[in-house]
């Protein structure tokens, strides 16, 4: 992405906002791992959005009336300069669009003119995901104690909906994301027999994002046997057995894709095609129902999840389609679909209808762990005029192709 996009989505940006206001928030900061190691570092992808700057702690300012803009350089000491280097003043101009590159004291009293003057701040306020029990990024949260003075707003939202409906150039970005995992994915197939260890797959695909010029957009997931089960499945260290799954995505240009096969390496038995075709028909059914205008509630509560549970009677998992967490839950506990883009858990904005260019995904299963066994199925759905294009069809799901891919 240019210096234009980034200068567009700030404009976008400040017509969303009321007048007399700011934007001040600061972007994530490198999380420390042992003595002078950092964590690898991803930036906060509102402020990549807005800025494309991918360095730790950097600021952004933004006058809503005047159109001023700043970005505020990190305070780098010379052990930082010396073994991580840094992001010149000019080459965050190029990158960003943004004219003023100013130090953390030149920001000071800018920041005390505005906030004096400005009747509210608009910043992006960090949310706790205790469910998760993740350590949060902490730069934000104190660069957000110094907005003193006037009304403090929480941008989170509309930056969500400004994200959820994709320009040509961020569908460019996400199918070239696609179209490395799928050559990834392909070419790791038709090796998997060689192979023992999922650890042998894992270097494969890496190998094969890598030489492509691409990163992993998340941890893989790479697992088999009763890993299959579990969602985020850990390390890939365990020896292959008679399924491998396959939950990876590719991330150039700053775009993530996020794919999933479940691939069977021996000959399956009935019951284990049985729930893998139930699991086809369920993610067919739902591309079915993607169309610009449709109602998010609609599809997703009164007809996605409900197929979703008429499988699961069919394979004798549940008794009646109830959706709660003791039937259909069970069985299929996570979202049939979510946003995909900078994040491969792309916000949407809480969308009440579907609309032209956003881009999701398609993904269902069923996990089984008294029988060992867990399918899970996902390709990358971009939203048309016309209804919804699979932008990862070029790898097939049906059993019998897979199979071809393998022996």
């Amino acid at each position: 992405m240019d210096a234009a996009f980034f200068t567009h989505n700030r404009t976008r940006l400040r017509e969303q906002l009321q007048k007399d206001s700011l934007v001040a928030f600061a972007g994530f900061g490198a999380m420390q791992k042992d003595v002078d190691q950092p964590f690898p570092f991803q930036q906060d992808a509102h402020f990549w959005y807005l800025t494309g700057v991918d360095e730790p702690d950097w600021q952004v300012i933004l006058d809503t009336d005047s159109g001023e803009e700043w970005l505020v350089a990190p305070s780098l000491n010379s052990y930082q300069l010396v073994f991580d280097g840094g992001l010149s003043h000019a080459q965050a101009v190029a990158r960003s669009g943004i004219a003023n590159v100013i130090s953390r004291q030149q920001a000071k009293p800018i920041m005390n003119r505005l906030l004096a003057a400005k009747k509210r701040v608009y910043t992006i306020v960090p949310k706790a995901r205790r469910v998760y029990g993740f350590q949060q990024n902490q730069a934000q949260r104190r660069f957000m104690a110094q907005l003193k003075g006037p009304e403090r707003l929480d941008m989170s939202l509309i930056m969500a909906r400004l994200r959820a409906v994709k320009s040509q150039a961020e569908i460019n970005a996400i199918q070239a994301a696609v179209d490395i995992t799928v050559q990834g994915i392909t070419a790791t197939l038709k090796e998997v027999k060689r192979y023992s260890h999922e650890h042998e797959i894992d270097a494969k695909l890496y190998y094969e994002f890598r030489r492509r010029g691409a990163t992993h957009g998340f941890e893989p997931i790479v697992a088999s046997g009763k890993k299959t089960c579990i969602l985020h499945a850990p390390p890939a260290t365990d020896p292959l057995h008679d399924w491998l799954l396959l939950d990876v995505g590719a991330r150039i240009h700053g775009y993530t894709a996020d794919i999933t096969r479940t691939i069977p390496l021996r000959p399956p038995t009935d019951r284990q095609v049985a729930i893998y075709q139930a699991v086809q028909r369920m993610h067919d059914h739902f591309l079915t129902l993607l169309k610009p205008g449709a109602s998010t509630t609609q599809v997703l509560m009164k007809e996605a999840y409900p197929f979703v549970a008429q499988e699961l009677v069919g394979l004798g998992l549940i008794k009646k389609p109830l959706l709660n967490a003791k039937n259909t839950f069970k069985f299929m506990p996570h979202g049939i679909t979510h946003g995909l883009g900078i994040d491969v858990h792309d916000p949407l904005g809480q969308p009440e209808f579907f609309l032209e260019g956003m881009v999701l995904t398609d993904e269902v299963g069923v996990y089984i762990p008294e029988e060992g066994f867990g399918v899970r199925i996902e390709n990358d759905i971009v939203i048309t005029a016309d209804g919804a294009c699979n932008m990862s069809a070029n790898l097939p799901i049906s059993l019998g192709e897979l199979t071809k891919m393998v022996y």
